[in-house]
């Protein structure tokens, strides 16, 4: 582990990605709420980001519907990208998704994300033997 912790602490790659979700949002799976709403993930909860199969077919929700959910621009100013450039995100665990769940904004900041994600980069600086701290 000491090896890879470096892999953790650094830039993400995902800010040059000009999507909203930069994961593999419904790439090989979904989820069907028990009232009939089709969603690319389960945490991915904003009404506009479900479909609703009573109105449309499985096919149309993952041909047509999924690949533009999975398409969205990134439409924010650079003071809304705090998370996305952060050195810590891959500690952090944020993603647009869970964002919106905690704050009803799609980039928002998540406070005890950020404490968590500090916490887990100190723990990892003590656990590499190289480590300046």
């Amino acid at each position: 582990m000491q090896d890879n912790c470096s892999f953790y602490i650094q830039p993400s790659d995902i800010s040059a990605d000009e999507r909203l979700f930069y994961c593999s949002l419904g790439s090989g799976n979904c989820n069907i709420t028990p009232d009939g709403k089709f969603q690319l993930c389960n945490m991915l909860v904003a009404p506009e980001m479900m479909f609703d199969l009573r109105q449309g077919s499985l096919r149309q929700a993952w041909e047509e519907f999924a690949p533009a959910i999975r398409n969205l621009p990134l439409e924010a100013s650079a003071q809304d990208l705090t998370c996305r450039y952060c050195r810590l995100i891959n500690l952090c665990m944020w993603c647009p998704a869970t964002a919106y769940l905690e704050t009803g904004d799609f980039n928002g900041v998540v406070d005890y994300y950020c404490r968590m994600a500090t916490l887990r980069a100190k723990a990892l600086q003590k656990a590499t033997p190289d480590s300046n701290e």
